[in-house]
């Protein structure tokens, strides 16, 4: 077979060009905010790394920990990467914001406050009517913007002089 029969065949099965092993899926968006400034923030859902899917196979907890878990990478307008968020389902109608963190040269832009009305957004798509979050005493800017956004304070859960600089439980009633 010549190179242009070999071409004309792989062409017809649809196989010409195709970069083998790569994959490009649209990105799992769950939430989009806009800022102030014009900017917005999505909120894209993140697929389990393959460790971690291997590890669930072998071990229970791992999985319900995985399965009860969601990661999130936040991305501009641009598609560039700003920061990242965790969230885990605590029980059927509560959802924990673990983590939300905005890269250094992006703070100050409305991004982590977007970001928090991203996640209380999907959480309430989830069904949720409760969201809870720990917030360091020594994160100041952090607990303004959860206390913004109508989240009280429970329960002091550490002191003033660990490593946090005190940890502060707070909570979220949702209205779906």
């Amino acid at each position: 077979m010549s190179n242009a029969q070999t071409d004309a065949f792989l062409a017809h099965y649809g196989v010409l060009g195709m970069h083998w092993g790569v994959r490009k899926s649209e990105p799992d968006i769950v939430a989009t905010r806009k800022l102030k400034n014009g900017n917005t923030l999505s909120l894209i859902k993140d697929p389990s790394p393959p460790i971690a899917r291997l590890l669930a196979k072998m071990s229970p907890a791992t999985k319900a920990r995985l399965d009860n878990g969601a990661n999130f990478t936040l991305r501009d307008k641009d598609g560039k990467k700003i920061g990242d968020a965790s969230l885990f389902k605590e029980s059927k109608d509560s959802m924990n914001l673990v983590w939300i963190g905005v890269k250094g040269r992006e703070r100050g832009k409305g991004y982590a406050s977007a970001a928090v009305g991203a996640a209380i957004e999907f959480a309430k798509q989830e069904g949720m009517s409760k969201m809870t979050l720990e917030v360091p005493g020594d994160s100041p800017d952090a607990r303004h913007i959860y206390e913004k956004f109508g989240f009280k304070a429970t329960e002091n859960l550490s002191s003033d002089d660990d490593v946090w600089g005190g940890l502060t439980a707070m909570e979220l009633k949702l209205k779906n």
